[in-house]
């Protein structure tokens, strides 16, 4: 059995050594892996937001012709 207090590196975090302080290696881990994850989240809903503009402006499209169509029809029967 090791003797934590004589050995440091295997203290716990309740050692007086590191008790109060925050391992940098902790905060800037926590930061680095966030930031890929939020990024990578954002580019799906752009690409999501992207693919459903398409799809609404090809509707506006059909739509837009359908409405020519119904005008040019009243139009050539005289109402």
């Amino acid at each position: 059995m090791q003797n934590t207090e004589a050995n440091p590196e295997n203290a716990g975090p309740t050692s007086k050594s590191r008790k109060g302080t925050k391992s940098p290696e902790r905060s800037l881990n926590r930061g680095s892996n966030a930031a890929p994850v939020q990024q990578s989240r954002k580019m799906r809903r752009l690409k999501e937001l992207q693919k459903e503009n398409v799809k609404l402006k090809r509707l506006v499209a059909e739509l837009s012709l359908q409405k020519l169509t119904l005008r040019d029809i009243l139009a050539s029967k005289g109402l």
